[in-house]
């Protein structure tokens, strides 16, 4: 801008240990920045609280069972009433990796928008951010395991016209 270098993106990862999957979650979202930019293409556009709703519902939420604590997760069913799949980090990795198609998986990252760490669910395919959810009251003081984070009734917000433009920073 004017001679001045100036920062339009920033991706911050909720660990300081990159795997293959960060990689190409990474890749996958500078791609759709950069293509969006290219195309000049509004915020409310970027980031359609309607239409995401709808690829979430249409979709198989797939989660790491390590996200959860064993007692919470027979509980997933009275929060979330679409198709998920309780998997293991293989099976998550693989299916990530190998960009299976209709699958969306939640990944913890840094919000630009929000100015806190958020969990996000995340397109499988081309890595598309569907919906976004605070934390809310964590404290990063300290380390946390995402099963002190991502709670299981909050999995009812991921398809909440209401959580979702609540969260929705690109207004």
């Amino acid at each position: 801008n004017n001679g001045k270098e100036e920062t339009v993106t920033k991706i911050g990862m909720a660990n300081g240990e990159l795997i293959k999957i960060d990689y190409l979650y990474i890749c996958q979202q500078l791609t759709n920045l950069v293509g969006s930019a290219s195309k000049s293409v509004p915020s409310t556009d970027f980031y359609n609280v309607s239409e995401n709703i709808e690829h979430v519902k249409k979709s198989k939420l797939i989660l790491l069972s390590d996200f959860f604590k064993e007692k919470d997760q027979a509980k997933i069913p009275s929060y979330y009433k679409n198709s998920y799949e309780l998997v293991d980090f293989d099976k998550y990795q693989d299916i990530i990796l190998n960009k299976e198609e209709g699958y969306v998986y939640v990944k913890i990252i840094w919000s630009n928008q929000q100015q806190i760490y958020v969990w996000v669910t995340v397109d499988s395919v081309d890595g598309s951010i569907r919906s976004i959810l605070a934390f809310g009251g964590v404290q990063f003081g300290r380390s946390h395991n995402a099963n002190e984070i991502i709670k299981v009734k909050h999995l009812k917000y991921i398809t909440s016209e209401f959580g979702q433009n609540f969260n929705n920073k690109y207004k």
